[in-house]
């Protein structure tokens, strides 16, 4: 076996593994993977993932071709794991907690609840203040002038640009009858 791309090949066969059970337990694609088993010279991130997903797999081995082909020095014949389905892929074991952790991350998700509602809180207040120099009742948070208050002309001036408030206040005077449309809606 010359290249890293054969030795994968042979501990796929030996582990009766399909191209797709690698994928699915390294996240190395289909193609990527025929490629470096077909000689193409792989980068580190494919080399790690292998070892990651397959801990028992020898890094000397798969890097060198020396040695044995699993950590524990054992060879792998093709009885000696037994294939990965498609519907368990091979997976890391769960990871362990160590002590404290648990305290912490409950600690740390009470003090962001608490942060949420003292944020929750300060939004409310100022939203009343903002509603109290505004002079505008609760719960009416539209900072456009009522038609009324800003349409003090017989008609308004056209422009290349229009206020939103002018253009409220054109509108409440076609809807009262007082202007007539140029166009009738069709």
């Amino acid at each position: 076996m010359d290249t890293i791309g054969s030795r994968i090949a042979a501990f796929r066969e030996a582990r009766q593994l399909k191209q797709v059970d690698v994928f699915r337990a390294t996240g190395i694609k289909q193609q990527t993977l025929s490629s470096v088993e077909s000689g193409t010279e792989p980068k580190s991130g494919i080399v790690a993932a292998l070892l990651a997903a397959y801990p028992d797999l020898s890094p000397d081995w798969l890097l060198t071709g020396s040695g044995p082909m699993l950590r524990d020095g054992r060879a792998l014949s093709p009885t000696a794991a037994p294939p990965t389905s498609p519907a368990s892929p091979a997976r890391p074991a769960p990871l362990q907690t160590q002590p404290g952790q648990v305290d912490f991350v409950n600690k740390y998700i009470t003090r962001l609840e608490n942060d949420l509602a003292a944020a929750a809180e300060r939004e409310l207040y100022y939203q009343a203040r903002l509603q109290e120099l505004l002079g505008k009742p609760s719960g009416n948070l539209s900072y456009a002038a009522e038609p009324t208050e800003v349409h003090t002309m017989a008609a308004a001036p056209i422009g290349p640009r229009f206020d939103r408030c002018v253009l409220r206040a054109m509108y409440a005077d076609v809807v009262a009858g007082q202007v007539t449309p140029l166009r009738q809606a069709v």
